[in-house]
């Protein structure tokens, strides 16, 4: 992934079979954010890309000149095939959030829980 990030990442949500994903157009600092949470993660050997199947079935991000796959603890930049390794779904869990926050809550439930620690704590 280049250093240099356009204004706004255009993001794809992953979700559907034989119609259009819902979209999203970051603003230039939710945009700056994200690129430091994917710049930060280790660049790794080539890891496979968790299948699976239907439903959510990630992210797909336009970065700058950079197109990226992030699904799971796998951040694939389509554009270079660096694979990032995100082991604690850092980047998955962030764009989760800022659906949750800033999107459509419809299908912000058809996302992972961006906040899991939180929401399943037993009292």
């Amino acid at each position: 992934m280049n250093d240099t990030v356009d204004d706004r990442a255009v993001v794809e949500v992953d979700l559907f079979s034989g119609r259009p994903n819902p979209r999203f157009v970051l603003d230039a600092e939710a945009t700056r954010v994200l690129a430091s949470l994917v710049q930060a993660l280790p660049v790794g050997r080539e890891h496979e890309i968790p299948d699976v199947g239907l439903g959510f079935r990630g992210f797909r991000v336009t970065l700058g000149p950079s197109v990226l796959l992030v699904r799971g603890p796998v951040v694939l930049d389509e554009t270079s095939s660096a694979t990032r390794h995100d082991k604690d779904r850092q980047v998955e869990r962030w764009l989760s959030r800022w659906v949750r926050d800033h999107g459509d809550p419809r299908l912000a439930r058809a996302l992972p829980d961006p906040d899991p620690d939180i929401n399943h704590r037993t009292s």
